[in-house]
């Protein structure tokens, strides 16, 4: 039951962001003087060959709880508080050093000589047990985030994910570590 609210409650938060009202800049501003929050900044997307999608995402949370959100030419290292081998918090992190073991996220649009768009993400993941989450994308820009499967990621290693079109937004939800029930389960979900 708390998975789905709090997916619902991170999505608020981020589409509040991109469209603040005052009692919501009240609750991100809270966030953001604990976080690191993203800077001024507009994101510019390719929805394909005409269309371009524009987001000004001043002020908007990067990584809270167990969700991370990421937007087009972004790339971050997220650092994890864990109690009791669970991840109870996720936060951006300044220090890009590869010593600090983190989740390095990044992602990509590109745009083929055809004029075609497709989106990569690329999650490496310098922790010590295998990660798993749940993907939405926003493909459009109008806030309307559809599922998609998502495969976990071994410790130390990367993976890639792939899609045929343009994501305007892309938000990792529920980041935890693959659990016992799972098994070795390395099955996309």
């Amino acid at each position: 039951m708390c998975q789905v609210t709090c997916i619902r409650i991170f999505l608020c938060v981020i589409a509040i962001g991109i469209f603040p009202s005052a009692v919501a800049n009240d609750e991100i501003a809270a966030i953001c003087e604990q976080k690191l929050c993203r800077g001024e900044r507009v994101i510019q997307v390719q929805l394909d060959q005409e269309r371009y999608f524009e987001i000004d995402v001043e002020g908007t949370v990067i990584a809270h709880e167990t969700n991370i959100s990421i937007y087009p030419g972004e790339a971050f290292s997220i650092t994890a508080q864990v109690e009791d081998s669970e991840i109870v918090d996720l936060a951006p992190s300044g220090d890009s050093s590869s010593s600090v073991p983190a989740i390095r996220v990044r992602l990509d649009q590109e745009v083929e000589d055809d004029g075609s768009i497709s989106t990569m993400l690329v999650v490496q993941n310098q922790l010590d047990r295998t990660l798993r989450y749940e993907a939405y994308m926003d493909i459009d820009g109008t806030n309307q985030y559809l599922y998609t499967s998502s495969c976990p990621v071994r410790s130390q290693l990367s993976s890639f994910e792939h899609w045929p079109h343009a994501i305007v937004h892309f938000v990792m939800t529920n980041v935890r570590f693959l659990s016992e029930e799972d098994g070795d389960s390395m099955a996309c979900e």
